[in-house]
């Protein structure tokens, strides 16, 4: 057994050391994106603030309402499209829009409850039956909604201004519409926040996604716009002008969004970065008018977490569940993406790129580290118990190049929590913020056997010659 441990011993120190530089380059990553974070956040409390008025209910009111079209693709969506299209309708500032909603002929209970929500809202949503059967993928339903939209134009004798995009399990934003009205057309792509709804505390699945989207939307974002000026569509919450769809109609023969994507919705900005397209991503709250609120000068109704705009959704509760939405997004991201997108654009773009992809290895990466750890545990465990072998194999020499990546790996994987807590903590509280720590590991997990499923996926679809993966359905539920 001590012949076993001496030769598995360097063995576990070369694979320790591989994991370890991909984790200080993943670290190291995130430092540099952050320490650009905050020079933007001073950026913006010194300049900024000076040149703009922030986004109030008395600024955005009294502005003039342009036509603007929802579009919401649905497959098998029954059990939330009603309840989705009655809240929104019911809360939307905003009057001057329509909503259609994209179904397929073989869905007859989602198209039943499209139906019966449209005769309780005349005029407000136009149900759109696709020409072929589904699944197909939400791009395909997405340019089938367009399709019918121009018809629709054509018919009514105007013209749609801006065109949004959300899911049928969304909380829309009251102020959605107002905001995409504000800057559209002098923005062609707008972007507000997406948050999940909070999770229960030990739901540590649908919770990891509250830690992941406030990183990502409080912080992540607002970095990728100010360093390249590239916004990707989060797939909901996301505005088009009129001109930006012209033009990706114009490219792609009438088809903006690629039917061959899983992710359509993230490649379309980053495929029009050389076409002059102004991009802005927004997480900032609208300013309630005090004197209709009745609010007093001193009230905190202002806090960041009530009031900003972003919409609002249910996420998966189950492992099985988070696996298969989380394999959609990297195949699309990640595989499909560097597939249809390559590394081209600004330096800062192709770091962007490389941060997106990363995950096809950092995923992998994570949970080999618990593994080899594990590993190194069992071994010890089994010697002991066996053979009354007391020492503890020596895989980390003192002193040797794989000490010194774990000492700096150490640092910056307390600093990347502290920061994931902030996060979380700014969105969902303080109990939230200290769970981020524990589901980061479960988060890592979840994220592996998701990045094991899509390259399954991918690799065997392009090994049968397939270049339509059809659109994986996620199970919704609508938020309470």
């Amino acid at each position: 057994m001590n012949e076993f441990i001496t030769i598995a011993t360097p063995a576990i120190t070369a694979m320790l050391t591989v994991v370890a530089i991909i984790f200080l380059i993943d670290g190291l990553v995130d430092i540099l994106t952050d320490t650009i974070y905050v020079a933007w956040r001073f950026y913006r409390r010194l300049v900024f603030k000076q040149e703009h008025r922030p986004l109030s209910e008395n600024l955005l009111d009294p502005e003039t309402e342009q036509l603007a079209a929802i579009l919401v693709p649905a497959w098998q969506e029954d059990s939330v499209i009603g309840q989705m299209l009655d809240n929104t309708i019911k809360t939307l500032k905003y009057n001057n829009y329509v909503v259609f909603v994209g179904v397929y002929p073989n869905d007859a209970k989602t198209i039943e409850a499209v139906r019966e929500a449209t005769a309780r809202h005349p005029g407000k949503i136009a149900p759109v039956i696709l020409d072929h059967g589904g699944p197909t993928t939400k791009a395909d339903c997405l340019n089938g909604i367009l399709k019918y939209l121009h018809e629709f134009e054509r018919r009514l004798g105007h013209r749609f201004e801006f065109l949004v995009l959300d899911d049928a399990e969304d909380l829309v934003p009251a102020y959605e519409l107002k905001v995409m009205n504000h800057l559209i057309p002098r923005k062609d792509i707008v972007q507000i926040a997406v948050f999940p709804v909070k999770a229960k505390w030990w739901e540590f699945t649908a919770g990891h996604y509250m830690d992941e989207f406030a990183i990502l939307h409080l912080k992540d974002m607002r970095t990728r716009e100010w360093m390249t000026g590239i916004v990707p569509s989060a797939g909901v919450g996301t505005g088009f002008s009129r001109r930006v769809i012209d033009l990706a109609c114009a490219l792609r023969g009438d088809a903006p969004f690629d039917k061959n994507a899983l992710t359509e919705d993230y490649e379309l900005p980053l495929s029009l970065a050389n076409h002059n397209v102004r991009e802005i991503f927004v997480n900032s709250g609208v300013k309630p008018d005090r004197r209709n609120a009745g609010l007093p000068k001193h009230s905190s109704a202002f806090l960041y977490a009530n009031q900003v705009q972003a919409v609002r959704s249910v996420f998966p509760r189950s492992f099985s569940a988070a696996v298969r939405q989380k394999s959609r997004w990297v195949l699309g991201i990640g595989l499909q993406g560097w597939e249809h997108l390559g590394w081209k654009g600004s330096l800062w773009h192709r770091f962007m790129l490389f941060r997106d992809r990363r995950v096809l290895i950092g995923n992998l990466a994570n949970v080999l580290g618990y593994v080899l750890v594990l590993f190194t545990l069992s071994l010890w465990g089994c010697c002991y118990a066996a053979f009354g072998v007391a020492t503890f194999p020596n895989v980390v020499p003192a002193g040797s190049l794989l000490w010194y990546l774990i000492m700096a790996n150490f640092f910056i994987m307390c600093f990347q929590l502290l920061s994931r807590a902030i996060a979380t903590f700014k969105i969902y509280g303080f109990v939230h913020a200290v769970l981020s720590v524990p589901r980061a590991i479960w988060g890592n997990i979840i994220n592996f056997e998701a990045t094991v499923r899509a390259l399954r996926i991918y690799f065997t679809a392009r090994r049968n010659g397939v270049s339509d993966i059809p659109w994986d359905k996620t199970s919704h539920e609508f938020p309470g």
